[in-house]
């Protein structure tokens, strides 16, 4: 099912549940004003990736002074015999990867904080049922901004081109189903066996580039960028998922909740962006005259919305007594509430904040659940249902007040990260491509990297343009793709430190993509004398090599644009906190005949 932000699989995501077990002991009940002090601590506003190295802790300096080296031989290593990457390219590529590995190995410490850790704490109290994901990849639409979710809750996500995985396929009486034999369906798997009931929230956002494109490729009409078309899908996509838990989980639910996270777009509405919409999948929504003949066009939500037929958190976050409410807590922010530059403080400030509403404000929203499905008599999925749309209407209140408006509210991704889910959002916007699925892991970063190109020709990515003469130079450059495997088993430094010491010039002298998993060991340790890696880490690197054999397949989209220079994709073995640990040069020059 979902991989655990960036905002961000189950496998991955279950065992983020497991770190409940290793929360520190909980201090911050004190008063409620100190509970808010504790939290005065950390950024600077206005700090930039660029700006944090005098603060990070030598060991994380030390690590980005390593892997900087190990990018430095990479990149070499990739022009011997050929050049791949210009002395141009190289040196934008050194500069960007520089910031991105320093802001993302800064974020992985504040992970590991006390405030997250408590943060979640609250979270997993709070909810009845863990909360997993399909999202898009759009690099602005994450569970971090959609619900104020940070790391470590249970739960997670999986981020597709307009989270709509391929493998919900046509029945053939009508109607989807999961495939049983593909990634989701092992995902999917994964979570009912650790959890009796599970939430799934399926997201389909306004102004989806994936969901236009598809649109216009059949030839239907585009008034809502695909909206209407898309929450019809994910309607199907909702009751396949259901099917599945029921034939092949016997006594194990799963409850599909569909929302339409609201992004800023040129025919934006009355409402404010990062609020949400939920009921547009119910029968009088989608069988409204204007809906049917227009799309969920934002007038015909806002009437949909008059007429008590769907729940739109910007109405509801602006009830007199609920904006109140907002405006009173969002005061005690200290620093402001900002996810990019005070993740960790505002982590916990918000579901502290959250714990407190629980009493006086949350029943306005399970009120509102109930009048718009009054069919539904699961109490445990009214309050989730009554929980997703407050902590969206918060979070989503607190955005808009920032002094430049809505944070993110444009294309701004500079390069495409294939991973599970990240601890967005951070300066430096990506996209995120599901690693965990092979079948469009190479698709999927090719579009990904096409969004990146349009975000330069329209001069968003004002770093990378400094490096080139012209806008063409600029447009063209490679695309930086990053390729994170998660070891989430406790290693310890001594391993991490042996990994960075293997000699991996072997790679280039085997055939690394189509070796098993124990010939591949067996030649990294004949090369490697003494070197001994563990069988759980083996089992990560190899997954990692088996993500970037996908990337190099011949009968992909991506190798050629890997070969020529027009993508640079460098992997990398994270730890549990996604912190950059060891680059393994898995590419590919070419192929022999």
């Amino acid at each position: 099912m979902m991989a655990p932000s960036d905002g961000n699989a189950a496998a991955a995501s279950v065992t983020e549940g497991k770190d409940h077990a290793l929360f520190p002991p909980d201090t911050a009940h004190a008063d409620h004003g100190r509970r808010r002090a504790k939290c005065a601590v950390g950024g600077v506003v206005g700090q930039t990736a660029r700006e944090v190295h005098a603060t990070l802790n030598p060991e994380t300096a030390e690590l980005i002074r390593a892997t900087m080296i190990a990018i430095d031989h990479y990149l070499k290593a990739l022009n011997e015999d050929r050049e791949i990457v210009s002395e141009r390219d190289a040196r934008y590529l050194q500069y960007f990867l520089k910031g991105f590995i320093t802001e993302r190995d800064e974020r992985a410490d504040e992970v590991e904080s006390g405030e997250v850790h408590r943060a979640a704490k609250i979270m997993n109290k709070l909810f009845k049922m863990p909360p997993f994901a399909f999202l898009c990849i759009d690099g602005r639409v994450n569970l971090t901004q959609l619900f104020g979710f940070a790391l470590h809750m249970k739960g997670g996500s999986i981020q597709l081109p307009a989270g709509k995985p391929k493998e919900f396929v046509r029945k053939k009486g009508g109607g989807r189903m999961l495939d049983p034999n593909s990634n989701t369906a092992r995902q999917t798997d994964l979570a009912l066996g650790q959890h009796s009931r599970i939430l799934h929230i399926l997201d389909a956002h306004s102004a989806c580039a994936a969901q236009k494109k598809h649109q216009i490729s059949v030839g239907k009409s585009i008034k809502d960028d695909g909206l209407y078309q898309d929450v019809l899908w994910k309607r199907e996509m909702a009751k396949a998922l259901v099917d599945y838990a029921t034939e092949r989980h016997k006594g194990k639910t799963i409850i599909p909740i569909q929302v339409s996270f609201d992004l800023p777009h040129e025919a934006h509405g009355e409402f404010q962006p990062g609020y949400m919409f939920m009921g547009l999948e119910k029968e009088e929504a989608l069988e409204d005259a204007h809906a049917k003949k227009e799309g969920f066009t934002p007038h015909v939500l806002a009437k949909l919305v008059e007429k008590g037929v769907i729940i739109s958190t910007a109405n509801m976050a602006h009830r007199p007594e609920i904006e109140r409410a907002f405006a009173s807590h969002y005061e005690t922010f200290n620093p402001p509430h900002d996810w990019t530059r005070h993740y960790k403080e505002t982590a916990f400030q918000l579901w502290d904040i959250m714990e407190t509403m629980q009493a006086d404000i949350l029943p306005f929203f399970q009120a509102e659940v109930q009048k718009t499905f009054p069919s539904m008599r699961n109490e445990e999925e009214i309050n989730d249902r009554a929980m997703l749309l407050l902590s969206n209407a918060f979070n989503a209140y607190c955005n808009n007040q920032h002094p430049g408006g809505y944070p993110d509210g444009d294309h701004k991704e500079k390069a495409v990260s294939v991973t599970e889910r990240d601890a967005r959002p951070c300066p430096t916007m990506t996209f995120g491509v599901n690693s965990l699925d092979h079948d469009t892991v190479a698709s999927t970063t090719v579009f990904g990297s096409g969004i990146v190109r349009t975000v330069r020709e329209k001069g968003r990515d004002t770093e990378a343009q400094k490096f080139y003469e012209t806008d063409q130079e600029y447009i063209g450059a490679p695309v930086p793709v990053v390729v994170k495997e998660i070891v989430r088993h406790p290693i310890d430094q001594q391993e991490w430190e042996q990994l960075r010491a293997v000699d991996w010039e072997f790679i280039q002298g085997i055939n690394w993509k189509k070796l098993s998993d124990n010939e591949f060991a067996n030649r990294l340790e004949a090369h490697n004398p003494g070197i001994k890696i563990g069988r759980r880490t083996g089992i990560s690197m190899n997954q990692l090599r088996k993500t970037m054999a996908k990337l190099y397949d011949r009968r992909g989209e991506s190798a050629e644009l890997l070969m020529d220079g027009n993508l640079v994709a460098l992997p990398f073995l994270a730890d549990r906190s996604r912190r950059l640990q060891v680059l393994v040069p898995f590419f590919l020059k070419g192929f022999d005949v």
